[in-house]
């Protein structure tokens, strides 16, 4: 076999095991409530064919740009408006980066440490589990590692100042400014570190700019021509505001310092476990990694120092902290040695799971679930209740789990031992395909209470001309009602974080509803559905599906017999 020909089979090796891991059972989760609004901006998109102007429910939301939406509205095209086709392009950027961290690997390290890093990425936590969620974090990394990749090949002098600008330009149409911060501020740390000032002509600045501005801008002069507010909510409150933690509404839940770092630790898990190891190399082996490590280190200390934090937010670093690993791991495999750092990892990792055996099997739940799930999950900080009713459900998931994690840890103890790197590698990756199939089994949980459309199912088969569907609760955790039913959502009260702006720019929408509206409708002919968190009830309600998170009720007798009464 040439050289050719077996990197491209160790390239479409690590691009099948990202392909699994993403694709696999993509669309029989519900969308929970966080991703519907991705997916519902992009079926608005469809239906109106505007694809400048972001709509939600009918409001203009302008939080991101619309990268992401264009990519879930020609999905839709392809495949239809459902579930996969709103999370295949997080899915397919999982495997792209996949792709791009092997290529990156395969430039800075060569062809043996390409294959390490292509694995490792594709079964890291994170990346391999927010590939089958519909938000913008997948295609952000994806156009980021694309950047990194370019200037990667600038600096070995073989071109690539085009992939830079793309990715750049890529990054920022997709999550806004932050696209654009991470790569120049690698060159700039990257010129003041290995005093390679030439690579500043290398990368062509003067046409580099033409191709950045000519993807950036024309997007958002359109919709600023179109809709004068938006610049001032786009770049101030959502970029300048939201880093400060001052933005208006302040709808999320920050986390520490601490809890960020360890979050973006966990999100690399395992391969975390083998950082220390690879970071305390000596200079020369550090030297070819000066980059992957200067845009990690800038990704995590920028929001370190920024106020919003949350636990995904350290996602772009982990494809370049991959291709660190994968350098200490090629090392291992050229050399074998047993050390410390290699033996240590294992060990940690059959005490992880000896103590989640412990929690799961020979105890009753603890909070120390529940304060997991709040430090990786936004809405269980915001939603302590919901934290633990998911918890409750999730410890029989975590028994299995505690096993798989038993059997990677004893046998990848094993070879460390025997001084088996190459092994110990390949158990590591046989162990992670089946542990992330049973984590992804746990985000199944999440769908009672987080997603509603048993609640659009319901809805649908009674529907009849003239209905109403109202959210009388907190619209953002209810959009996926309007995903699944297709029709437009009266809002109670305006009780709507994420459509703050948007209220204010539709002052006049027949869709938000005051209390006195909602009553007088109530008791109209004609049939409203309410999705509700409060109790008791209105007068003459019909409960159609009774959750613990909300109440579907209906003001007219339903047409099927097995819904109850409400008392």
């Amino acid at each position: 076999m040439t050289e050719a020909s077996l990197v491209r089979w160790r390239l479409g090796l690590c691009a099948a095991v990202a392909a699994f891991l993403a694709l696999i059972r993509l669309g029989q989760r519900p969308l929970l409530d966080a991703e519907a609004r991705y997916a519902l901006i992009g079926y608005e998109m469809l239906r109106s064919g505007d694809w400048i102007q972001p709509r939600l429910n009918s409001f203009p939301y302008y939080e991101k740009p619309p990268l992401l939406y264009w990519a879930i509205e020609l999905s839709y095209r392809a495949f239809g408006v459902n579930e996969f086709a709103a999370r295949l392009p997080s899915a397919l950027a999982h495997v792209g980066t996949t792709v791009l961290v092997f290529s990156l690997a395969h430039v800075l390290l060569g062809r043996r440490s390409a294959t390490f890093a292509g694995l490792i990425y594709a079964t890291a936590v994170g990346p391999s589990i927010y590939a089958r969620f519909c938000f913008t974090d997948g295609l952000l990394v994806f156009w980021l590692m694309l950047s990194l990749l370019g200037l990667a090949l600038t600096a070995r002098g073989k071109g690539g100042w085009v992939l830079f600008y793309l990715g750049a330009a890529g990054a920022g149409l997709t999550k806004g400014f932050v696209g654009l911060v991470f790569p120049l501020a690698t060159v700039v740390a990257y010129v003041m570190i290995a005093r390679d000032r030439a690579i500043i002509a290398r990368l062509h600045p003067g046409r580099g700019a033409l191709v950045l501005l000519g993807l950036f801008l024309p997007w958002h002069v359109i919709l600023a021509a179109r809709d004068p507010a938006f610049l001032h909510f786009y770049v101030v409150n959502e970029h300048v505001y939201r880093f400060l933690n001052v933005r208006e509404p302040i709808d999320y839940v920050p986390l520490s310092i601490a809890g960020f770092w360890g979050g973006t630790l966990f999100w690399f898990l395992p391969w975390s476990l083998f950082l220390p190891g690879a970071l305390f190399r000596s200079r020369e082996v550090l030297a070819s990694l000066m980059l992957p490590l200067i845009w990690s280190a800038i990704v995590i200390g920028f929001f370190s120092l920024a106020g919003s934090r949350l636990e995904r937010y350290g996602l772009p670093a982990l494809p370049a902290l991959a291709v660190v690993v994968a350098g200490y791991w090629g090392a291992l495999a050229e050399h074998p040695r047993r050390t410390t750092a290699m033996i240590l990892p294992p060990l940690a990792v059959i005490a992880l799971g000896l103590g989640l055996m412990w929690l799961t099997v020979l105890t009753p739940p603890t909070g120390v679930f529940t304060s997991l799930a709040a430090a990786l999950d936004g809405h269980y900080r915001e939603h302590p209740e919901e934290a633990r009713l998911f918890t409750r459900e999730a410890v029989r998931v975590a028994r299995p789990f505690s096993f798989l994690l038993l059997g990677l840890g004893m046998t990848t103890s094993l070879a460390a031992y025997a001084r088996r790197a190459r092994l110990g590698f390949l158990l590591s990756i046989a162990f992670l395909v089946p542990l992330v199939y049973v984590v992804d089994g746990a985000t199944g949980l999440l769908s009672p209470t987080r997603s509603q459309r048993d609640a659009a199912e319901i809805i649908n088969r009674q529907w009849e001309d003239g209905a109403r569907v109202v959210v009388g609760g907190l619209y953002d955790n209810a959009m996926s009602v309007t995903f699944y039913t297709r029709r437009p959502t009266y809002i109670l009260d305006r009780n709507s974080t994420d459509l703050a702006f948007g209220f204010r720019q539709a002052a006049g929408s027949p869709l938000t509803l005051t209390r006195a509206q909602l009553d007088e409708y109530w008791r109209s002919p004609g049939r409203i559905f309410l999705l509700t968190e409060l109790r008791p009830f209105p007068d003459q309600a019909f409960v159609l599906l009774d959750r613990p998170t909300y109440a579907l009720l209906t003001n007219r007798p339903p047409a099927t017999s097995s819904a109850e009464r409400a008392r």
